[in-house]
C-alpha cells in the first residue's frame, strides 16, 4: 500500500509565517535550521581555538559570521565577526584582526549600534597599542569613549577615555591626556557613589593630579588627589573630621 500524508490535524496551530516571524523580530531562516547550523559553527571554532587549531577556528567563526548576514542577522553579525578577530588575534594574525574589526564597527555604525561599536574601536585601540603606536590607540580609545557616551555605558566610557588619556599621554600629547581625563571625571560626578567607586575613575584623578604637580598646579593637585580618595572611599564626614580636629588640639 502506497504511503499517503496524513492530514493535517485541525487542533494543531499553524506554522507561523516568514512575514509573522519578521514581525517579531525573527529570521525565518534562524527558526528554520539556520540557528542550529550557527551554534555548530561556533561551538566548533571554540573547540577548534582550545584544540590549538587556529586556522580551522578561524574558518569556522567566519562562516558563523558570513550564516549571520545570509539570515539578515546584522547584530549577531557583528558580535561574531569581533569573535572573529579575537581568534584573529590568538592566531597571531593582527592584520587580519584588524580588518576584521575596521568592518564590524562599520556594520555596527550603519545600523546605529553604538555600544558594539565602542568595541570594536577598542579592540583597534588595543591592536595599535600592541603595534606601539599610542597616538593611533589613544584616537580608537577616545571614539570608543564616545560611542559608550552614546550608548549610555558612562563605566565603559571612563575606562576609554581613562586608557585614550594614558596613550595619548605616552604620544606625548599631554593636553589632550589632559582633556581625555577631564572627560572621564565629568562623567563619573553623577554616578551613585557606589558605582563611581567600582570605575577606573580613581585612577583618572590620581594620573590628572600627577600632570598638575609637574606643572607646578599644587593646589589643583591636592583637590584631585581629595576627589579621588573620595571616589574610592566615599566624601568625608566633615562633623566627624571637624570633631576629629578639636579632640586633638
Amino acid at each position: 500500500m502506497p504511503d499517503v500524508a496524513p492530514p493535517p490535524r485541525p487542533d494543531l496551530p499553524r506554522a507561523p509565517t516568514d512575514d509573522e516571524l519578521r514581525a517579531v523580530g525573527l529570521s525565518p531562516a534562524f527558526v528554520k535550521g539556520g540557528g542550529e547550523a550557527l551554534k555548530r559553527l561556533i561551538l566548533g571554532g571554540a573547540l577548534a581555538l582550545r584544540q590549538a587549531r587556529p586556522a580551522d577556528a578561524i574558518t569556522l567563526q567566519a562562516r558563523a559570521a558570513e550564516l549571520c548576514a545570509e539570515m539578515e542577522m546584522p547584530r549577531e553579525q557583528v558580535i561574531n565577526l569581533q569573535i572573529l578577530g579575537g581568534y584573529a588575534i590568538a592566531a597571531g594574525m593582527r592584520d587580519r584582526a584588524r580588518d576584521v574589526y575596521s568592518k564590524s564597527g562599520a556594520l555596527a555604525r550603519k545600523i546605529g549600534l553604538a555600544d558594539l561599536e565602542a568595541q570594536s574601536e577598542l579592540a583597534l585601540g588595543m591592536l595599535e597599542g600592541v603595534n606601539r603606536r599610542p597616538a593611533e590607540a589613544a584616537a580608537h580609545y577616545g571614539a570608543a569613549g564616545k560611542l559608550a557616551e552614546q550608548a549610555k555605558a558612562e563605566p565603559l566610557a571612563i575606562e576609554c577615555w581613562r586608557m585614550a588619556g594614558q596613550l595619548a599621554l605616552e604620544a606625548k600629547l599631554e593636553t589632550s591626556a589632559v582633556d581625555c581625563w577631564k572627560r572621564a571625571l565629568r562623567l563619573a560626578d553623577p554616578l551613585e557613589p557606589k558605582l563611581a567607586k567600582l570605575t577606573s575613575a580613581p585612577e583618572v584623578a590620581r594620573a590628572l593630579a600627577a600632570v598638575c604637580r609637574r606643572r607646578g598646579l599644587v593646589a589643583q593637585a591636592q583637590t584631585l588627589e581629595q576627589q579621588s580618595f573620595e571616589l574610592e572611599h566615599g566624601p568625608l564626614d566633615q562633623t566627624a573630621a571637624a570633631g576629629t580636629g578639636a579632640g586633638s588640639g
